[in-house]
């Protein structure tokens, strides 16, 4: 249920559950951090109401930044601790670079140092190896889009579609990594279903599961299902001649 504040905002008296695998409740952060936006955004803007039609998606364009932000400060602290274990280990700061990781928000370029240990003559990469960032990496959010778009349609037009949605822009060849990266996969998925299901349809047919009519649709996907087998005959069509097709019109 909905229900107004004194200050003329919205709040949902249900409790709000965040589908996600973070462990905390933060209602009351969002609560807050809304709050806050309404007042800001409230407060300076007088002629809101003429911009109804196209408030969501400015608000879109905020949440965005608001993501990106949070997501480049939260990845630079996981950054740090993770450097920092390494350095309790004995380890020192060989040389520094920054690595471009790409996330549903944008581009968030983060510091990735390469720490060499004397005594062990070891050298180690914690966020490649400890937070799986690599450069040009994209997390699963990402990746899930990008495969989804990219499949239905050409990368560029996907790159197009993906931008109109999503407020920033990611190169075509990106979308195509994601996709061949993603096709083994789903190939090797399908290839285990089926083998998976092969010992039930090689049954006698009066006891084989299935069905007596089959609706076939192509999606696009590009993935054989079946195999490809002779017939037991092959024969050619027989040419029809000019008189037959004649003879058979006025039969029908």
């Amino acid at each position: 249920m909905y229900r107004d504040r004194k200050d003329g905002s919205v709040y949902n008296t249900d409790k709000i559950v965040l589908l996600t695998t973070m462990n905390k409740d933060y209602t009351d952060v969002i609560t807050k951090v809304c709050s806050l936006l309404f007042n800001a955004i409230c407060t300076p803007e007088s002629n809101l109401a003429d911009k109804v039609q196209y408030l969501d998606g400015e608000i879109f364009k905020l949440l965005r930044l608001i993501g990106l932000q949070l997501m480049s400060m939260i990845l630079s602290h996981l950054s740090s601790l993770v450097t920092t274990s390494e350095l309790e280990k004995g380890y020192k700061v060989h040389r520094r670079s920054l690595v471009k990781y790409f996330v549903l928000f944008g581009l968030i370029e983060v510091e990735s140092p390469y720490l060499w240990n004397r005594d062990t003559k070891q050298g180690t990469r914690p966020i490649k190896n400890q937070l799986n960032i690599t450069s040009g990496g994209r997390s699963l959010a990402l990746e899930k889009v990008l495969v989804d778009l990219g499949i239905r349609q050409s990368y560029q037009q996907a790159a197009k579609q993906f931008e109109q949605h999503y407020g920033w822009n990611i190169d075509r060849y990106r979308i195509r990594r994601s996709v061949v990266k993603m096709a083994p996969l789903a190939q090797e998925y399908v290839c285990t279903r089926l083998e998976s299901s092969r010992a039930e349809y090689n049954k006698p047919l009066d006891v084989r599961p299935g069905c007596e009519n089959i609706l076939v649709e192509l999606d696009g996907c590009h993935l054989r299902t079946g195999i490809f087998q002779s017939a037991q005959t092959q024969e050619l069509t027989k040419k029809t001649t000019t008189a037959e097709k004649k003879a058979n019109n006025r039969v029908a």
